[in-house]
């Protein structure tokens, strides 16, 4: 059960945020992660020059000019839930580590534990160590702004999820933010379209820890509610109600008869109700 949940958040992308390597201070800790925050929302007309079309997109619709991606940073992690097959906005789908390099002389060793860190989340498509202040001993592997356009160099493989972000003011930080967070939504939206091409070619079936092999959602719903978010529309929001009330009989369905004898579904009857009440108060 998750208490802040809202029609957007079967659009977010979770990422797993950690801290890497020796210990942060509070102050350089929440420095990072706010800086880190600012960035929930990447329009795609800005990563156009991240993104490459190995083969023919699966999103023959895709809105350039008006669409983006949205991200749900989750600070220390979360736990693999048992649902993320059934909802795959509940998996995680990239890795961000947070490095102080004072307290990190040893970047190898950074690498390693960001890399043993990973392996928590398999469902993770991309991997970013974002390692801040290094030392002019520390300046082997690539720097935010040199990304882009300097290639790894041979024995860098190690630390190559390590991007390094050297000291300067707080404009030129935010710009290397900004850049290292365009690059990921690039590399995810590339991964999804592998994703969705991997699934049409070998077939899926839906399970879930009740067995069922059809959805209880409704997805459109999420989509249509979210891509009208900022227009009233009298319509879709009877639409809106007549889903949800359909999606919440559906779950207390699902409890009363003998799946309750394994996994209850009590939490997303919940989840959908607070979805509607938030959605519809606004």
């Amino acid at each position: 059960m998750e208490p802040d949940v809202s029609i957007e958040t079967g659009s977010m992308i979770r990422i797993a945020v950690l801290p890497v390597g020796g210990s942060i201070p509070h102050p350089r800790l929440r420095s990072y992660v706010e800086m880190l925050g600012r960035h929930t929302r990447i329009d795609l007309s800005s990563i156009s020059s991240f993104y490459s079309e190995h083969q023919k997109s699966p999103f023959t619709h895709q809105p350039w000019e008006t669409g983006s991606l949205r991200f749900k940073f989750m600070l220390g992690g979360a736990p693999p839930s048992a649902w993320e097959d059934f909802q795959s906005c509940r998996k995680i789908l990239a890795v961000i580590g947070l490095c102080h390099c004072p307290a990190s002389p040893d970047l190898d060793l950074v690498a390693d534990q960001f890399a043993t860190a990973c392996k928590a989340y398999t469902s993770a498509l991309a991997k970013r160590c974002f390692a801040f202040f290094p030392t002019d001993s520390q300046v082997r592997p690539r720097s935010a702004l040199s990304i882009c356009s300097e290639g790894l160099e041979e024995g860098d493989n190690k630390r190559e999820n390590i991007l390094l972000f050297p000291p300067s003011d707080q404009k030129t930080q935010e710009f290397h933010m900004l850049t290292m967070m365009q690059d990921l939504a690039a590399s995810l939206l590339m991964e999804f379209e592998k994703w969705v091409l991997r699934a049409e070619s070998a077939g899926t079936i839906l399970k879930t820890p009740l067995d069922s092999q059809s959805s209880l959602g409704s997805e459109e719903v999420y989509s249509l509610g979210v891509d009208r978010m900022d227009h009233k529309d009298p319509l879709l929001e009877e639409e809106v109600k007549y889903r949800y009330y359909n999606v919440i009989q559906l779950y207390r369905r699902s409890y009363l008869q003998d799946n309750a004898q394994r996994v209850s579904t009590v939490s997303f009857e919940l989840e959908a109700a607070l979805k509607l009440a938030r959605y519809l108060c606004r």
